[in-house]
């Protein structure tokens, strides 16, 4: 079956920047929330601490055990506060490049053609489509255009690659198909409503008493 002629179309490669921004971008959530665990986790460690040296150094009889119990808690107390900003960000980074360097997706021209309905994709491992009624979100982030079709996928439109008449272009069809779909979709909704009160309506008919009617004309 023919998929039909482009309204637009577009091809490019991904570029480790911008992949690296937009995992940043969808994980910032979750990395927000983790981060104020482990950190407030490290304060308490920090001043637990704190209290076994006081304590063990104003005590009349040092305890070793205390004093190795307050070091162990200490060094794990200044381990959770200074991860995320000494050691994640870092981390985090490796990780997003293995993964974009191991991924021939990234290394080949990503084409992509906007139909009446829906994006079609094709790239090196094969083709896909999605229609825009199932996109979340349209944004620009830094110098990208993303196209969000769940909580952390999404296409992710380079302006450099594409050019910003192209991208404006996009965004606007985009953006407009969303609100007919969304259009759609509600209107939808409504004939079913409608429909499901037109059974209620006739059933509600059909069950009267035929005795109390024929009693209610005498």
């Amino acid at each position: 079956m023919s998929k039909g002629s482009p309204i637009l179309k577009v091809t490019f490669q991904m570029d480790f920047n911008d992949f690296y921004n937009f995992n940043m971008h969808v994980s910032k959530e979750m990395i927000d929330k983790s981060k104020k665990k482990v950190t407030i986790f490290g304060a308490v460690e920090i001043v637990m601490a704190v209290v076994f040296l006081v304590l063990n150094f104003t005590s009349q009889s040092n305890s070793s055990l205390n004093l190795v119990l307050a070091v162990a808690l200490l060094c794990m107390g200044l381990f959770s506060v200074l991860f995320y900003p000494a050691f994640f960000e870092r981390q985090l980074s490796k990780a997003v490049k293995k993964t974009f360097d191991q991924n021939e997706y990234f290394h080949n021209d990503v084409t992509l053609e906007f139909l009446e309905d829906k994006i079609f994709e094709t790239s090196c491992v094969g083709t896909g489509s999605v229609a825009y009624k199932d996109l979340q979100k349209v944004y620009r982030l830094g110098d990208c255009l993303i196209l969000r079709m769940s909580k952390e996928g999404g296409y992710v439109l380079p302006l450099k690659a594409i050019g910003e008449e192209k991208i404006e272009q996009i965004e606007e069809l985009v953006r407009r198909k969303m609100d007919e779909a969304e259009l759609e979709e509600a209107e939808e909704l409504d004939r079913e409503a409608d429909e499901l009160a037109a059974q209620e309506e006739e059933g509600a008919e059909g069950s009267g008493d035929p005795l109390s009617e024929r009693n209610g004309e005498q």
